[in-house]
C-alpha cells in the first residue's frame, strides 16, 4: 500500500498488517479451545491439533460412562435409567462443540460444514470426512478466514 506524503516529493511506504501468530498448542489445548472458547462458534478455521485433541478428550470423558452404557445395552449387566440419563446427558453436552470443531475442521480445508451430512453415507462418508480431517489445512487465507497456522509454516 504506498501512500503520499505531503512534501509529494518521495511516497512512503507503510508496512501492510500481518496476520497474528498463534504459537504451536498441545492436544489439551485444542480440546480446552474447542470445548470453552469456541463453544458453538460455526465461523472461522480449526487446526488438525484443535480437531484431534477434541475428539482424543470427548473419548477419554466418555469412556467411564460409555462402558457401562453399552453392557447395560446388551444385557451383561442390569439395565439402569441412571447409565443412561448419564450417558445422554454427556452426549447432549458434548454435541455441540463437536459440531463445531467439525465445521471449523472442513473450513480450515475450503470445505463447507454442509459435507458432514456426506457422513450420512454408509463407509463412504466416513471415510470421505476421515481424510478431510486429516488433511492439512489452506495455506494462507481463505474464504472462512485467516490461517491459524500463519508464521508456523
Amino acid at each position: 500500500m504506498m501512500v503520499i506524503s505531503n512534501d509529494a516529493s518521495q511516497p512512503t511506504q507503510q508496512p501492510t498488517p500481518q496476520p497474528e501468530v498463534q504459537p504451536d498448542i498441545s492436544l489439551w489445548q485444542g480440546f480446552k479451545t474447542a470445548f470453552i472458547r469456541k463453544y458453538s462458534v460455526l465461523s472461522g478455521r480449526a487446526r488438525r491439533k484443535e480437531y484431534w485433541g477434541f475428539q482424543l478428550f470427548s473419548f477419554l470423558f466418555f469412556l467411564p460412562v460409555n462402558v457401562p452404557y453399552v453392557c447395560a445395552q446388551i444385557g451383561v449387566i442390569n439395565s439402569s435409567l441412571t447409565v443412561t440419563t448419564l450417558y445422554f446427558l454427556i452426549a447432549i453436552f458434548f454435541f455441540m462443540p463437536s459440531l463445531a470443531v467439525s465445521v471449523r475442521r472442513l473450513h480450515d480445508i475450503g470445505k463447507s460444514g454442509w459435507w458432514l451430512l456426506i457422513g450420512l453415507i454408509p463407509l463412504i462418508g466416513t471415510l470421505v470426512l476421515l481424510y478431510y480431517y486429516i488433511k492439512e489445512g489452506d495455506h494462507g487465507e481463505n474464504r472462512y478466514g485467516p490461517d491459524p497456522k500463519a508464521g508456523l509454516r
